[in-house]
């Protein structure tokens, strides 16, 4: 009887533990937040910043959505808006290395947009803001970074 009971609660700890797998905690996650995924990885970034729209009406502490909106935006050129959810993104999950990644490509990208405008002072903000971009990142492990 003894080893009964313990197979038997044997099995409900590996069902326990089976339910908390991490393959499993993504069965919340937001179907537009997936979609959007979908639609930025095959390259339809105009159907993703719809379907990250939605999961941002939905709940709007969503880092990941506000994420992967703001690389929509930049793959679009809509570089002002792609700033603005990278930087909701990093407010929200301060240790978010892509989101940093990402804001400082855009703000690298504006910056050899006015250095092509002749735009010095546009262009040195722009480098100024991906360098402390770069800094900040830096500080979340500088063991890992080169």
């Amino acid at each position: 009887m003894t080893q009964r009971v313990r197979m038997v609660a044997l099995a409900m700890a590996l069902a326990v533990l089976a339910a908390w797998a991490p393959g499993q905690t993504r069965a919340a996650e937001d179907p537009a937040l997936r979609r959007g995924r979908i639609y930025y990885n095959t390259g339809k970034y105009a159907k993703a910043i719809g379907e990250l729209r939605t999961a941002l009406r939905r709940n709007n502490r969503n880092a990941e959505a506000h994420r992967w909106l703001g690389k929509s935006y930049a793959r679009t050129s809509e570089f002002d808006k792609a700033i603005e959810h990278l930087n909701q993104a990093l407010e929200l999950d301060p240790r978010n290395e892509e989101a940093y990644r990402e804001l400082g490509g855009a703000y690298r990208e504006l910056a050899g947009r006015a250095r092509a405008k002749g735009q010095t002072e546009e262009r040195k903000q722009y480098l100024a803001k991906a360098d402390a971009i770069a800094k900040d990142l830096m500080k979340l492990d500088p063991k890992d970074k080169e």
